[in-house]
């Protein structure tokens, strides 16, 4: 058999032979790279589970765009146009600032763009590790960054390590799976709106499991404060690389899989089996998209859902942070966690007593901020179909909102036990809410509703004289109203001066032009001048304008 084997050989000539067995070996290398996904997580490096950011790039730039299933170039517009491509970058940019914060010159620890190695720079680069694991691509599992870290918050970022999906969802096929089977290969499904907005808020909020967290020493050494986040809003002025599915046409697969070749072999090479697919993209997403997903009203449901997320996450990591000082007698929280304007601000006196803050917090109680909480009661109230279970957990909210308040202002800075507990109740109680309801088909109607409520937030003092909470009223309408038709510029002009003055500056210094510190005296200064009295009017008049039933023709 050997000696056949050899004889066969020989016609082919040494060349060929050469060839052959050059392409036997790649064979063996792709075999060895592709490493099957059910394998054990310790066969396999860690880092491996990665693929080139370059590549993906590369890839997405260079073939053509399918009509209606991708935004057109999607890689060009976080390439050329997304701040989370420089976010990396800026850090070397702020060179001074970055300084301040870290004690040290981020430069002494990079080489080549990697981080050094050296023995004597691990203290500095575990230091940094709380700057880079927001502005760059370093999960916290991770023993080094996995991606280059020029490539800022990259597509594996979001979308998940892409070394054993990166091959596949090339395929037309790949529509056609469930997005468990995905999950099973590191993709994480971003079309699913709770999950996409917790990946955004353990950045733009914190994670402390993720080892997310602005610290009120970074604050205080020049970091830029976090704006309150609402996930339309910045989605929008990213800008956007996607479209919600409702605004996408049909594109092959959606809603049957004629023309789509399943391959079943080819698919099995990749860990996905025959169970794993569906007769259409629609069929393969059901358990995560809700009933006539096509025709849904997108931007309500993603700031209903964005909404009580940024509650469900701000509530927990305040759970988190005092669960773990309740041990440690005397301990506080970092004091980030706390409303600033709670000891930045001047004690105003009438009658030689101090004023009492709108929310009821006496002067030397900090309290949480607002915003995270104000768009829940509406949200909250919108979510189930049925309307008076909707009321019921509306004041249900209020009510166990209003015991984390006290629970925080019952004595400096809170008792982390009693705050633990109050915190973490809240936030499983809204991630129940979003469980049971979260599904619902949407419509015109719950936009109408929806948008109602948010201009009847003028009633509320508390909130219209927080100049965060009033943005996320503000970027919420506006973003909400496209649902209805009405055109860009009636919403922009909603929250603007006669003079056409964006009194809450609403447009964030998106894209890769406008920088982020230059931006903050701005802010600070609009927050000082900030009027509630001229916002209750704003909201006033979009409520006029709702009920007149204006929009686009």
């Amino acid at each position: 058999m050997t000696a056949r084997r050899t004889h066969l050989l020989i016609p082919i000539g040494l060349h060929a032979a050469r060839i052959l067995l050059f392409s036997l070996f790649c064979l063996g290398l792709q075999a060895v790279r592709r490493t099957p996904a059910s394998e054990s997580a310790s066969s396999v490096p860690a880092a491996s589970r990665y693929d080139s950011t370059t590549d993906c790039r590369d890839c997405h730039a260079r073939l053509p765009i399918e009509t209606g299933l991708l935004q057109d170039n999607p890689a060009e517009v976080w390439d050329r146009q997304d701040k989370h491509r420089l976010a990396f970058s800026e850090l070397l940019r702020q060179r001074g600032l970055v300084q301040r914060i870290l004690g040290f010159d981020l430069h002494e620890i990079i080489v080549d763009d990697r981080l050094s190695q050296r023995e004597a720079d691990q203290r500095k680069v575990e230091a940094a590790r709380a700057c880079l694991r927001c502005h760059a691509t370093w999960p916290v599992d991770e023993p080094e960054p996995p991606v280059e870290l020029k490539f800022g918050v990259s597509c594996q970022a979001c979308h998940g390590p892409g070394f054993d999906w990166s091959r596949p969802h090339r395929e037309k096929w790949w529509r056609l799976c469930t997005p468990e089977a995905k999950q099973r290969l590191g993709m994480v499904n971003l079309r699913d709106p709770v999950r996409r907005t917790q990946l955004c808020v353990s950045c733009h909020i914190g994670d402390r499991a993720q080892d997310r967290f602005v610290t009120h020493a970074m604050y205080a050494a020049g970091h830029p404060p976090l704006p309150s986040f609402e996930f339309g809003a910045f989605r929008e002025q990213m800008p956007a690389h996607w479209r919600p599915l409702a605004e996408k046409a049909g594109f092959p697969g959606r809603d049957s899989d004629a023309g789509i070749d399943r391959r079943d072999g080819f698919n099995e090479r990749f860990q996905i089996r025959a169970d794993d697919m569906r007769a259409s993209y629609l069929l393969a997403n059901q358990g995560h998209l809700p009933p006539h997903a096509t025709r849904d009203v997108a931007r309500t449901r993603d700031t209903v859902i964005g909404a009580l997320v940024v509650l469900s996450e701000f509530t927990r990591m305040i759970g988190e942070s005092n669960a773990e000082l309740q041990s440690t007698a005397g301990a506080i929280p970092d004091f980030a966690l706390f409303d600033c304007t709670g000891c930045h601000h001047e004690l105003r006196f009438e009658a030689g007593r101090p004023v009492v803050d709108v929310r009821g917090i006496r002067p030397g109680r900090p309290a949480l901020p607002l915003w995270p909480m104000a768009l829940a009661r509406q949200a909250l109230e919108l979510l189930p179909p049925d309307k008076s279970q909707g009321d019921r957990d509306g004041l249900e909210f209020v009510a166990r909102w209003r015991e984390l308040r006290t629970a925080v202002a019952r004595r400096p800075f809170g008792s982390p036990a009693e705050v633990a507990t109050a915190a973490e109740q809240l936030s499983r109680w809204t991630v129940q809410r979003i469980e049971e309801s979260g599904r619902r088909s949407m419509s015109s109607v719950d936009t109408r509703r929806f948008l109602l409520s948010l201009t009847e937030s003028d009633r509320d003092p508390a909130i219209v004289s927080d100049f965060a909470s009033a943005r996320q009223i503000a970027w919420a309408i506006r973003e909400v109203a496209a649902d209805l038709n009405w055109p860009l510029q009636q919403r922009q002009e909603l929250f603007l001066t006669d003079e056409s003055i964006d009194l809450l500056r609403l447009r964030l210094p998106s894209g890769q032009l406008q920088q982020i510190v230059e931006a903050v005296p701005d802010l600070l200064q609009a927050q000082r001048n900030y009027q509630a009295s001229w916002f209750r009017d704003a909201l006033q008049r979009t409520r006029g304008q709702l009920r007149e039933g204006k929009r686009e023709e």
